[in-house]
């Protein structure tokens, strides 16, 4: 279940942002969004908009060499669009975007978590190798897995590498500063310990790993949680905007103040804010009045066959006067179910 849902959240994710990723030739490899506080930065401290701010490459994107922070309790997420891979950045944490080696096998960007925690969800079709590194003060590691989800942690005494889907390959000690993959796509080192599905491995035991089954489970509930969370403020932000005017009619100052009827009591309508072409309404054509055919009552009971509804048919059909003329008060009225019995040549004239 939840690594459906997390396979889905990439690919819709990602497809969102590629378009806008594309449109500049030195845009970023990476791009902050799901943003559930306010105190989220950059590495350098400057603060990542949260509001009504226009997302742009400018405000929310990540180049090699940058990093994002969140604060006790903020949660982000960086998206790399053109890479299929997303990482739920936790409270507390901080990461960082490295230049890896520019191979067709491998991608182009390499996450550092220096603090806290971060869940990595790559797309499962992605064939390149993905390099995760993790690094506090003197201890070092990283991974390199292909189509995986990891969640990797930074505490105070140890560095955890949790696989949740697919398989991943640790190392021990820092990224080299040679080549990481060989000519053929290998590991230029050899191969590092593999983690299967479902298993975690520590730096206090780089040599074995351990079955962790809740991993899975409590990664996507705090990747949906925060993604429902980021949901709900921006609908609050846009009803907010709406209820100040920006997607109501609004009237000039110049018109005064409106009234309820105009002179002559004909109605007007103005919209003095200008409307775009999208939600601008289409011409339409002149309405034109339907009218039903009167039905004559009289030929209808004739007509039913039954013989009472005959009799008292004939007898409406042969009135030309309703009402009760003895009465005071009484109204009289025209039969519209009368019919000219007799017709005489020239009786229309």
């Amino acid at each position: 279940m939840f690594r459906r849902s997390q396979d889905l959240f990439v690919v819709l994710l990602a497809a969102a942002l590629t378009s806008a990723a594309h449109a500049q030739s030195d845009r970023p490899v990476a791009y902050i969004t799901v943003l559930t506080g306010d105190g989220t930065t950059r590495d350098d401290g400057t603060p990542v908009p949260t509001g009504d701010t226009a997302f742009s490459d400018e405000s929310h994107g990540l180049r090699p060499g940058d990093g994002v922070r969140t604060t006790d309790s903020d949660s982000a997420v960086v998206a790399l669009p053109d890479f299929g891979t997303v990482v739920h950045l936790g409270p507390a944490s901080e990461l960082r975007i490295d230049r890896a080696l520019q191979l067709e096998n491998a991608l182009p960007a390499a996450l550092t978590l220096l603090k806290g925690q971060a869940q990595v969800v790559q797309r499962p079709s992605e064939a390149r190798w993905m390099l995760l590194a993790a690094a506090h003060e003197e201890r070092r590691a990283y991974t390199l897995s292909k189509g995986a989800s990891l969640v990797v942690r930074v505490e105070a005494d140890e560095i955890r590498f949790t696989v949740t889907v697919g398989e991943a390959q640790f190392f021990s000690g820092a990224i080299p500063d040679g080549a990481v993959l060989d000519a053929s796509g290998r590991p230029a080192g050899g191969w590092g310990v593999p983690i299967p599905e479902g298993h975690t491995l520590s730096t206090k035991n780089p040599a074995q790993t351990l079955p962790e089954a809740d991993a899975a489970r409590s990664a996507g509930e705090r990747l949906s949680s925060d993604c429902f969370r980021f949901a709900l403020r921006k609908s609050a932000q846009w009803v907010e905007r709406a209820e100040q005017g920006d997607f109501t009619p609004v009237r000039g100052p110049a018109r005064g103040a409106a009234q309820f009827f105009a002179a002559g009591l004909t109605a007007e309508f103005a919209f003095d804010q200008p409307r775009s072409q999208v939600v601008a309404p289409a011409p339409r054509a002149p309405a034109t009045a339907i009218t039903t055919p009167q039905v004559n009552q009289a030929r209808a009971l004739i007509e039913s066959g039954i013989p009472t509804s005959v009799v008292v048919g004939q007898r409406l059909r042969r009135s030309r006067i309703i009402g009760n003329p003895g009465t005071t008060g009484g109204q009289i009225r025209f039969n519209p179910s009368a019919e000219q019995l007799i017709r005489l040549p020239g009786g229309d004239r």
